[in-house]
């Protein structure tokens, strides 16, 4: 009779606080996206962010606190949260001297982003950012190259008039994907960033160019800062390409933007 009260007990005690236990249960976190359909971007558009590295960025901190003269490339990620706040900010390099800190500095300044689209549909999202370190703030630099009159493709403001952003079918390299391949694989230096002493990693290069009517490229520009002269070494690729398959709308040949992805593998550290 005693171990029948007992247990009796026992189940009346487990239920009076396990719904309680279901109560204080921490609701579940959204998904957060490694890639998204649409990623997020800083809110007025890339050349805006550009401009704001350019004069928000301490580019010659390193220099000032002893760092050998060179070019440092900081990679920071962070998520841009659905109402486009930032949130766990953490550098992916340590290249030393305050830079990673400055670069956090200059993303926690930086304000809401545009947050990132999955099936149309608002998501949280990783973000990654390189900064690149050197005596000449390049991204200033990037500015007096490349006048801020023609917009990247991903960026919210409208781009050159006459040239088309979406077309119903882009600008294509002639033949079949394969055949762009090949000429890469042919043309394209891979040793480039291992002379120019990049760090092991993947290095993912994105040239944007004008593909006119008749199939000439023009405007041929980076929109990443990889570094290590992979971006030079892509867009000499590019310029060698030829003439492509203009892009088409309602049939017709049209003006447009392209911005193809260029990657490079370096297998190991320099010595």
């Amino acid at each position: 009779m005693k171990k029948t009260g007992f247990c009796l007990l026992l189940l009346l005690t487990i239920m009076r606080y396990a719904p309680v236990a279901a109560q204080n249960k921490p609701e579940p976190q959204p998904m957060i996206f490694a890639v998204a359909e649409k990623d997020p971007v800083y809110r007025l558009g890339y050349d805006s962010w550009i401009q704001y590295l350019a004069k928000n960025l301490d580019t010659g901190l390193p220099f000032r606190k002893g760092a050998p003269q060179k070019n440092y490339r900081v990679v920071i990620q962070f998520i841009v949260e659905k109402d486009g706040s930032i949130t766990d900010i953490k550098p992916l390099t340590e290249e030393g001297y305050g830079m990673e800190e400055e670069a956090i500095r200059v993303i926690t300044a930086s304000g809401r982003w545009m947050p990132a689209q999955q099936n149309k549909v608002i998501v949280r999202c990783f973000k990654k950012e390189i900064f690149v370190f050197s005596e000449e703030n390049i991204f200033a630099a990037y500015l007096k190259k490349y006048p801020t009159a023609n917009i990247p493709v991903d960026s919210l403001t409208p781009p050159l008039p006459g040239i088309v952003t979406h077309p119903d079918k882009d600008a294509l390299y002639p033949g079949s994907p394969d055949d762009w391949i090949q000429f890469l694989q042919y043309y394209l230096n891979q040793f480039v960033p291992i002379k120019n002493g990049a760090n092991r990693g993947v290095y993912h290069v994105r040239i944007q160019f004008i593909v006119d009517v008749d199939g000439t490229t023009s405007d041929i520009r980076p929109v990443t800062f990889e570094g290590y002269g992979t971006e030079e070494e892509a867009m000499r690729v590019i310029k060698k390409s030829g003439k492509w398959n203009p892009a088409i709308i309602d049939g017709k040949p049209v003006k447009s933007y392209r911005i193809v992805p260029v990657t490079f593998f370096v297998p190991r550290s320099p010595a």
